[in-house]
C-alpha cells in the first residue's frame, strides 16, 4: 500500500507540473493576443467582441489551470483530503469547459472555415499593402505554402491599394512578388506580376495557381490527427489526475480514521 501511495503521489505531482506549464503557456498566449489587440496596425476582420471574449476565456481557463496545479501539488505533498477534493472539483470544471469548447468548435466547423475565408479575402483585397503586419504575414504564407491570392491569383485585381502604390496604370493590376515560383528569374517575375485587367491572363508558369484559402484548410486537415492526438493526451492526463486525486483523498481519509 505504501508503494502505491508513493507512486500515485509522484504521478500526480508530475501531472500537476504539466498542468502548470500548460496554464502558463495559455496565459502567455492570451497576453500576446491582448498585445496584438492594442497594436493600432492589427485589424480584426471579424467581430472584435468575439475575439476579446475568446481571449478572455482562454486567459481565465489558464489562470484556473495554474491555480489547480498549485493546489494539486500542495495537497498531494501534504496528503490533504480537503485540498485534493478542491483540486478534483476545479480540474473537473476545467475538463467540462474544454469538452464544451471542443464540441462547439466541431459543431461550428463550417462557420470557422467561413471566418478563415473572410479573413484571407479581406487581407488580399483591403489590408495587403496598407497594413504592414498583415502584408509581411501574407507574403510569408504565399511563399511557404506556394499559393497566391485568397481563392486564385486574380483576386489581387480587387486590391486598390496595391495597384495605386505600385503602378499608376488603372487598366493593370499588380500581383505581389511573393506569388512568384522560386525557380523563375527576377525579370520574369516582375513581368508576370503586372496583369492587364481586361482579357489579361496570369502566367501560371511563373505565378502560383493555387489560392491560399485551400492551402490553409488543407494544412489544418492534414494536421488534424496531430492536433486531436495532443488534445486526447491532455484529456487522458487530466482524467488520470482526477482518478488519482480521488484515490489519494480516500487513502488520506482512511489513514486519518486509523489515527483517530
Amino acid at each position: 500500500m505504501g508503494f502505491c501511495n508513493a507512486l500515485i503521489k509522484c504521478l500526480l505531482i508530475i501531472f500537476n507540473i504539466l498542468f502548470g506549464i500548460w496554464g502558463f503557456l495559455g496565459c502567455a498566449f492570451s497576453v500576446f493576443c491582448l498585445w496584438l489587440l492594442a497594436d493600432s496596425e492589427f485589424v480584426l476582420p471579424q467581430d472584435r467582441t468575439n475575439f476579446i471574449v475568446s481571449v478572455a476565456i482562454i486567459l481565465v481557463a489558464s489562470v484556473v489551470l495554474v491555480l489547480v496545479a498549485f493546489i494539486g501539488i500542495y495537497g498531494t505533498i501534504n496528503s490533504s483530503q480537503c485540498l485534493l477534493l478542491t483540486f478534483f472539483s476545479l480540474l473537473l470544471m476545467v475538463c467540462v469547459v474544454e469538452w464544451s469548447a471542443a464540441i462547439w468548435a466541431y459543431a461550428n466547423a463550417d462557420s470557422l472555415e467561413n471566418q478563415i475565408h473572410t479573413s484571407i479575402k479581406m487581407t488580399v483585397e483591403q489590408e495587403y499593402g496598407d497594413n504592414t503586419n498583415r502584408t509581411l504575414i501574407f507574403d510569408t504564407i504565399q511563399k511557404k505554402m506556394q499559393c497566391c491570392g485568397a481563392d486564385k491569383p486574380t483576386d489581387w485585381a480587387g486590391n486598390k491599394q496595391l495597384s495605386y502604390t505600385i503602378t499608376s496604370r488603372t487598366d493593370y493590376y499588380k500581383i505581389p512578388e511573393s506569388c512568384c515560383r522560386p525557380e523563375v528569374s527576377f525579370s520574369d517575375c516582375q513581368k508576370a506580376t503586372v496583369v492587364l485587367r481586361t482579357r489579361g491572363s496570369v502566367d501560371y508558369n511563373v505565378i502560383y495557381d493555387r489560392g491560399c484559402y485551400d492551402c490553409v484548410i488543407s494544412t489544418i486537415n492534414e494536421n488534424a490527427y496531430i492536433i486531436l492526438g495532443i488534445l486526447a493526451s491532455i484529456l487522458f492526463t487530466q482524467l488520470l489526475a482526477l482518478v488519482f486525486s480521488l484515490v489519494l483523498a480516500y487513502m488520506s481519509s482512511k489513514a486519518n480514521r486509523y489515527k483517530a
